[in-house]
């Protein structure tokens, strides 16, 4: 299971060109303000359009200039997660939670996530009785209730892409780093989880 992607967009004050090729680990896009950080990720979930290149998740085709594909952020199968996590500010935990599940929300999934991102006792509170780092699991647990098949039977895997704000904010196991800088690859870090 792979992510392969190879984009250009315009932005205000420059050309932004991401190439990169992520398998099954975590892997971080980093990068000053206004970069395109945030925009990869977006043209990944089909939010925005790249202005040309290609975008392959699992063999499956997202984004294709030349072939002139581009499947909406519904039919692509992948999870993002807003910065400002997007929570409804009238809806409790769980509501928000089974918001990501359609018009069935699977109870149990739901408990799975709630154990699994340490928010039990939450289940009742609103997005304004919450701390930041409450707010930022309770939105990751609604973008895996989705089952993007980034993560479909791969639970093992434990990769995702997210954006370097949350980097310090999140648990980081083994994985890839890339930075950029002016929408230009600069480095890359392999990270090493302790044994």
């Amino acid at each position: 299971m792979a992510l392969e992607v190879d984009i250009t967009k315009k932005l205000d004050g420059f050309f932004m060109h991401m190439q990169f090729r992520a398998e099954q680990e975590i892997f971080a896009i980093l990068g000053a303000s206004g970069c395109g950080k945030s925009m990869t990720l977006k043209c990944i979930a089909g939010i925005e359009k790249p202005d040309e290149g290609r975008i392959v998740l699992d063999g499956k085709v997202l984004f294709d200039s030349e072939k002139k594909i581009n499947l909406p952020p519904q039919k692509r199968k992948v999870g993002y997660m807003f910065q400002d996590y997007a929570l409804f500010p009238h809806m409790n935990v769980v509501q928000n939670i089974e918001a990501g599940m359609g018009k069935r929300p699977d109870r149990s999934r739901t408990e799975s996530l709630i154990r699994q991102f340490q928010l039990e006792g939450l289940e009742k509170k609103i997005p304004g009785q919450l701390s930041g780092g409450q707010k930022q699991r309770v939105a990751m647990a609604r973008m895996l209730a989705a089952e993007p098949s980034r993560r479909a039977g791969a639970d093992s895997a434990r990769r995702a892409i997210f954006s370097a704000r949350y980097l310090s904010e999140m648990a980081v196991g083994a994985g890839d780093v890339q930075t950029s800088e002016g929408g230009r690859k600069t480095g890359h870090l392999r990270i090493t989880q302790p044994r």
